[in-house]
């Protein structure tokens, strides 16, 4: 078996959590996080990280509005950390 799997370029990164595959005749389970569906809302002009791992296709970030951004206190907030990035 391992000279059928002896070119594979799959490491325990790769593969799904939990998940077994032959490489180099050995067997390895995978460490890949599965996130399934992640939903998030990003605020306006705000940025959303795309943590490491699996995701389904299912998944979508929403941008909120800026009316919904002032109400809660998040669009002065923002000004603020420009001007921050600026200096």
């Amino acid at each position: 078996m391992a000279s059928q799997t002896k070119d594979t370029t799959a490491g325990v990164g790769d593969i799904l959590s939990g998940k077994t595959v032959y490489v180099n005749g050995s067997k390895i389970t995978g460490s890949m996080a599965n996130k399934g569906a992640v939903s998030e809302t990003a605020i306006s002009r705000g940025t959303y990280i795309i943590l490491v791992g699996y995701h389904n296709g299912s998944g979508k970030v929403t941008a909120s509005s800026c009316s919904t951004c002032e109400s809660q206190g998040y669009w002065k907030v923002y000004k603020f950390e420009k001007k921050l990035k600026k200096v």
